[in-house]
């Protein structure tokens, strides 16, 4: 049995958002704008996946999004997307950003790739000097 619910403690997402290979620098507290985290776990209280709504500069943002790999392709990471889409929706949100390292999966869910170009100043890979070199994230979005 799992089970998912907002939680303050960012420390152990961090913690899976790291080991899953996203790019936290900080541990102890949320990423800047985080409006609500989640996380899911076991019956036991092992954490199994986690995500965070961020919103900056009036833009709402998935963020973070990560499931434990020996979970993986068991229904844990749509349904966090999922409680965080209902979430940036209760709030008023039209559309919702992501910048995904695994494009695909997102795709697969509805969400559109967007051209750098085309991209509000959100996302700080955007500026990061590792990306197109050895990071390749592609800027997506979800019209709610």
């Amino acid at each position: 049995m799992r089970k998912t619910t907002e939680t303050k403690n960012f420390y152990p997402l961090g913690v899976l958002f790291r080991v899953c290979g996203l790019e936290i620098d900080d541990l102890e507290s949320p990423p800047e704008g985080t409006l609500a985290m989640w996380r899911c776990e076991d019956e036991s209280g092992a954490l199994l996946g986690g995500v965070n709504l961020k919103r900056l500069k009036g833009c709402y943002i998935l963020d973070n999004l990560a499931v434990r790999e020996d979970m993986r392709g068991s229904g844990i990471g749509l349904a966090l997307m999922e409680t965080a889409l209902e979430e940036a929706k209760a709030n008023g949100a039209k559309e919702i950003w992501g910048c995904a390292k695994v494009p695909e999966y997102y795709l697969t869910k509805g969400w559109t790739s967007v051209p750098p170009e085309e991209t509000p100043d959100i996302f700080h890979c955007q500026t990061c000097g590792q990306f197109g070199v050895s990071c390749f994230p592609v800027i997506i979005k979800k019209e709610l």
